[in-house]
């Protein structure tokens, strides 16, 4: 296994990094609700798949983050800015960059507020000035092309349900007001983590003899993994593309492909 979380005299050893979030997402949602602006509370099973849609969500705005803040994509997302047919509307693509902008702002500190949103060259484009420096981001048709915009634009109808306005998360006593499916992931794995004392090991060496035996060893619990190579020429071209010395083939590669990708882990 990969992780040990242990809480007093309990512990669990959680085979990788897909089971430790299943983990904390089942310790979270104990007693927990999540309340939209509109709306009954969110609770049980409702609420287990409206935090599994916010994971996945989550994680299509974080791989855009590289052109802009998290937070503009998630926003940009509930108001339906992701679509691509608003390139080819540029007075509705202002007008539509001028709501994410006031949406940001509603979640500003007052200090912190002056989001502008305009279209501009066939693009959306985001600014303000923060303490004497200006930012700049833009939205253009490479970006709505993605395979995570596509994919947020899709899931259109279902954030602006629930998160047209910000929705309150109760869990353990604590009340916490969320604008969007990236901070209800993450309330939910900091509601999950409360208490917890959580281990990673890098190598079987790192673990106790008693450990060893327990998790990975004895044929109780222990997993066997078969590999099977099915398309073992087709795999070496791609390798001795991806890891060869000849650069050429391996741009080629990425040029071509670089709009395909929908999880990239570097």
């Amino acid at each position: 296994p990969l992780y040990r979380a242990k809480r007093g005299n309990e512990e669990r050893y959680l085979k990788d990094d897909r089971a430790l979030e299943a983990y904390l997402v089942e310790r979270a949602l104990e007693g927990a609700s999540l309340t939209p602006a509109e709306g009954a509370p969110l609770a049980g099973e409702a609420l287990r798949a409206a935090v599994e849609r916010a994971r996945a969500q989550r994680g299509a705005i974080l791989r855009l983050a590289a052109a802009a803040p998290s937070a503009l994509i998630e926003q940009a997302a509930i108001a339906g800015a992701l679509s691509l047919a608003l390139i080819a509307e540029p007075a509705r693509a202002g007008e539509m960059a001028a709501a994410v902008a006031r949406r940001l702002d509603a979640l500003e500190r007052e200090s912190d507020r002056g989001w502008r949103g305009l279209a501009e060259d066939g693009a959306m484009v985001f600014s303000r000035t923060l303490r004497g420096v200006a930012e700049r981001y833009v939205l253009d048709a490479t970006l709505l092309q993605s395979a995570e915009a596509r994919r947020l634009d899709g899931e259109r109808a279902a954030l602006a349900a629930l998160w047209t306005r910000p929705a309150v998360w109760r869990a353990g006593g604590i009340e916490r007001v969320l604008a969007g499916p990236v901070g209800l992931a993450e309330a939910v794995t900091e509601t999950g983590r409360k208490g917890l004392t959580i281990q990673r090991f890098k190598g079987l060496g790192e673990m106790n003899p008693e450990q060893l035996w327990q998790t990975t060893l004895d044929p109780a619990n222990r997993s066997l993994l078969q590999v099977r190579i099915g398309a073992a020429e087709e795999a070496g071209d791609v390798f001795t593309t991806l890891m060869g010395d000849v650069v050429e083939p391996r741009r080629e590669f990425i040029v071509e492909n670089a709009l395909k990708v929908a999880n990239l882990d570097v």
